[in-house]
């Protein structure tokens, strides 16, 4: 459908080479979802809950009226070990505050493995967990939390989904999120398939490791906001039109301001690498060498944010994306082989007001070839008579 939108739908009807599918379907938590309505060309399909479609050891069909299993294996099953998870969450704090979850090991959660929905001041910390089945520490409307030096590896969807206000996540490792196509909780509402996300006031995302990520490695959103010495590697496994540091704010696509003023929002010190897009399954556009993966991607009309002393290392959509942004101070960053370094893009008939106060100064180009440009600016925007003239009001550029 689109290079950050997956959905999954009924088939109702196969004649020939055509397939009919419902317009609206479920997500793999069973939530009820409606289906965009563009298609990508090119953008492909699977088929899923047909056992003559297993053609890979490990994958399985599950009969959900007799319960059984069946998994594929191309030699002697007996050779493998089989494990299937009999609870959909390990924890659940049902909204107590004040809980602290320290030095333990969880394995196998069909959903969760640590959830909590409208609690306070939870600290989980020095805690290991492998292999869960949608999000791993699954956090809503929870203030006051600390996430600490949990070592968090293969998660089916979401590594740590962290959602309030004053919360702080630091120094975790978080590998292997969303890496098998069709296994994910899809969707795009933000929530799901990323490294890390921190939504809400307040919140700092300090010194973690995320590596291998299905889709983004870090998602924020929210007000007095710190990104600080994280290191990212390898985003957009699986989808793309994304980033190693992604953040949305609403209303882009209407006239009038962004749905959300957030402000004081700082992304510094963080070191992001793209190095294997080679295998993103979907990374690269139909019919095109343009790879839809950034170091960070402000979208949305985001406003108010900082980007300073970040590297930026083979992304090849640019270091850094923006979707009509306002307020931005661009310093002090690091671009080394990426396609460009920043690429800032605005859309029709949207007021001015949405596209001032950009500033770059004091970054390092190295690009990737000779002759390649390190700015990138596009605007379909009908208040200026030319991209020149707009850059030239718009944007103050020292680099």
């Amino acid at each position: 459908k689109a290079h950050w939108v997956w959905e999954r739908g009924k088939v109702t009807s196969i004649s020939g080479n055509s397939v009919t599918y419902g317009l609206t379907g479920n997500n793999v938590n069973g939530s009820a979802g409606t289906f965009h309505l563009f298609y990508g060309t090119g953008m492909g399909y699977f088929w899923q809950n047909i056992p003559s479609a297993l053609d890979q050891t490990g994958e399985f069909y599950f009969q959900k009226y007799t319960k059984a299993l069946s998994v594929y294996s191309s030699d002697d099953i007996a050779n493998h070990t089989v494990r299937a998870s009999s609870l959909d969450r390990l924890i659940d704090l049902k909204g107590n505050s004040y809980i602290k979850i320290e030095n333990l090991y969880f394995e196998g959660a069909n959903i969760s493995a640590i959830y909590s929905v409208n609690g306070s001041n939870v600290l989980i910390e020095v805690t290991t967990i492998r292999n869960s089945g949608a999000m791993v520490i699954q956090f809503s409307n929870v203030n006051n939390a600390t996430i600490v030096a949990n070592d968090i590896d293969w998660s089916l969807s979401t590594g740590i989904q962290a959602n309030g206000n004053n919360v702080a996540v630091f120094a975790n490792t978080v590998d292997h999120t969303f890496l098998y196509e069709g296994m994910g909780d899809y969707g795009s509402d933000g929530s799901c398939l990323r490294g890390i996300v921190c939504r809400g006031d307040g919140n700092t995302v300090i010194n973690n490791t995320v590596l291998n990520s299905g889709y983004s490695g870090i998602n924020v959103q929210g007000s007095n906001l710190l990104v600080y010495k994280n290191y990212v590697f390898d985003p957009c496994l699986v989808q793309s039109d994304n980033a190693a540091i992604y953040t949305y704010v609403g209303n882009e696509l209407t006239y009038g301001p962004p749905s959300s003023n957030y402000v004081n929002r700082i992304i510094r010190g963080n070191v992001l690498v793209s190095f294997d897009v080679e295998s993103s399954t979907y990374g690269e556009r139909p019919g095109t060498n343009d790879i839809y993966i950034s170091g960070i991607y402000s979208d949305g009309k985001s406003r108010n944010l900082v980007i300073d002393s970040n590297t930026f290392v083979g992304f090849k959509r640019g270091g850094i994306t923006s979707n009509n942004p306002a307020n931005f101070i661009i310093r002090g960053n690091t671009f080394y082989h990426d396609s460009m370094a920043m690429r800032r893009l605005t859309r029709r008939n949207y007021d001015k007001q949405f596209l001032e106060n950009y500033e770059v100064k004091g970054n390092i180009f190295i690009p990737e070839f000779d002759g390649q440009a390190n700015i990138y600016y596009f605007s379909d925007s009908l208040y200026y008579s030319s991209p020149e003239d707009e850059f030239a009001k718009l944007i103050k550029a020292d680099s």
